[in-house]
């Protein structure tokens, strides 16, 4: 009989480590849960600023060639800096982070032009200052970008 009441107190002990043993497992069990997760969730945002200078980078070159060819807006029309830009929008594109995350991208842009400068050989130099703004889907503050144009042109 004695040894049944020791048996029955090493029970009530045992039922006290196991549940002892499963918190402390728990506690651990949540920080190398959360690192892991926080990573990927930082290196995805960084992933999409990558994309997104890429994308701001395309435009840049499009609307350079657009200026240069004067599709776009003649050099004599694009308004001084001190004064409002108006925004021209381009066509949306889509970010592909390994098919697992598509987010569209909403472009546009400004264009606003500094002082001329006119040199004696009446050249006429114009400083353009592009301002690229990259809308996510899901975002609501936009990546911008800042580019500028050293334009020349011949004065008669």
């Amino acid at each position: 009989m004695k040894s049944n009441k020791l048996f029955r107190k090493k029970r009530n002990f045992l039922l006290i480590e196991v549940l002892i043993s499963l918190f402390l497992i728990t506690i651990m069990f949540v920080p190398l849960i959360k690192n892991p997760i926080y990573f990927f969730k930082s290196q995805i945002k960084q992933i999409e600023q990558l994309e997104c200078e890429r994308i701001a980078e395309n435009s840049f070159l499009e609307i350079y060639l657009k200026l240069k060819n004067q599709d776009l807006i003649s050099l004599s029309q694009i308004p001084h800096y001190s004064t409002e830009a108006k925004s021209f929008y381009l066509e949306k594109r889509e970010i592909n982070i390994n098919n697992f995350i598509k987010k569209e991208v909403q472009r546009s842009y400004k264009i606003s032009s500094s002082d001329n400068k006119i040199t004696k050989e009446n050249k006429e130099y114009k400083l353009l200052k592009i301002k690229i703004l990259l809308k996510l889907s899901g975002k609501n503050d936009p990546y911008i970008y800042k580019y500028k144009i050293l334009t020349a042109s011949q004065n008669s």
